[in-house]
C-alpha cells in the first residue's frame, strides 16, 4: 500500500514545497514537477518510479482545479495497475487563499528557483499573468468545491 499526499487549490507561493520538504525530512519521498521540469525529466515517470518503491509519497505539483485532480487520479490509477499496489490519497486544501502573500513569495524567489519566479522571460508581468490566470483564479474558484 502507498500513501500519497497532494495539495489541491493552492497556487504557487502557498507553501506546498515547504510542506513537502518537511515531510521529506520525516522520510517521505517527493516527486516534484518543478524539479523534473528543471532536469528535463518526466514528472509522471518519476512519480511512477517513486510509487514503485516508497510507501509514503508527496505529489508536489499544482492542482488548481478539477482538471488537475482528474489527472492526479488517472496517473495514480495507472501506477496502481502498473506496479500492482494500492494507492491511498490524502488530499490537503487550504481554508483560504491570500493572494498578496502568495504573490509576494513568488516575487521573493531567486532566479535559480525551479518554481515560478518573476525572473522568467517576460518578467514580473508575465509571471503574474501565469500566477493569477493559470493558478490563483482557478484555485480560488475550486476551493469551495474541494471543501465539499
Amino acid at each position: 500500500e502507498r500513501t500519497v499526499v497532494a495539495v489541491a487549490a493552492l497556487p504557487p507561493g502557498g507553501g506546498k514545497s515547504t510542506l513537502f520538504r518537511r515531510l521529506q525530512e520525516a522520510g517521505w519521498q517527493v516527486a516534484s514537477s518543478d524539479e523534473e521540469r528543471a532536469r528535463g525529466g518526466s514528472f509522471d515517470e518519476t512519480l511512477s518510479r517513486v510509487l514503485r518503491s516508497a510507501p509514503a509519497v508527496c505529489y508536489d505539483k499544482n492542482l488548481p482545479d478539477a482538471n488537475g485532480l482528474s489527472k492526479l487520479c488517472r496517473v495514480l490509477r495507472a501506477a496502481e495497475t502498473r506496479h500492482g499496489v494500492r494507492v491511498r490519497v490524502l488530499l490537503v486544501a487550504p481554508r483560504s487563499l491570500r493572494h498578496d502573500v502568495m504573490w509576494a513569495r513568488v516575487g521573493a524567489r531567486a532566479a535559480t528557483d525551479h518554481a515560478l519566479t518573476q525572473h522568467i522571460e517576460g518578467g514580473a508581468a508575465k509571471a503574474y499573468e501565469i500566477f493569477n490566470a493559470v493558478f490563483f483564479e482557478p484555485s480560488r474558484k475550486a476551493l469551495s468545491s474541494v471543501h465539499r
